[in-house]
């Protein structure tokens, strides 16, 4: 087995008691990785929704659909799919409405056509063109 180019995803979701704290990093967690290799790491606190947020109005943004289905769609073993299966479940008492960033993540395999804007370079292509029309730049 080859030591890299497989699809391994590395990040951590840490509940505390008034919210949630979401890192997703580029490195292994191994002190190589951190000590002498350059990487990059999104680092986010996110607080509970509120109850009015929570039941009457519930708010989802692109950031906590991307997630969750990304944690939905991650193949492992069923000790570990029932760890990840509660904390996916926890997540949606957070607001993540607040995330910094546009998460594009990267599933493996062939996407239905619904879903092909969802992943990968066409979930980048996409973003780069609202991006580019919320601003006013000519992406051509």
């Amino acid at each position: 087995a080859e030591r890299y180019g497989t699809h391994h995803s590395k990040f951590a979701i840490i509940f505390y008691q008034s919210g949630v704290r979401i890192c997703i990093t580029t490195a292994n967690f191994i002190p190589e990785d951190f000590e002498y290799r350059t990487q990059g790491v999104y680092l986010q606190d996110f607080p509970l929704k509120s109850n009015t947020l929570h039941t009457s109005n519930p708010k989802c943004n692109d950031f906590e659909v991307s997630f969750s289905e990304y944690l939905n769609l991650i193949h492992l073993g069923k000790t570990a799919r029932a760890m990840l299966n509660s904390m996916t479940t926890n997540i949606s008492n957070y607001d993540l409405s607040s995330a910094e960033i546009v998460l594009i993540p990267s599933i493996p395999g062939r996407h239905s056509p619904q879903n092909m804007n969802k992943f990968g370079i066409m979930k980048l292509s996409l973003s780069l063109k609202e991006e580019y029309a919320n601003n006013n730049i000519d992406a051509e």
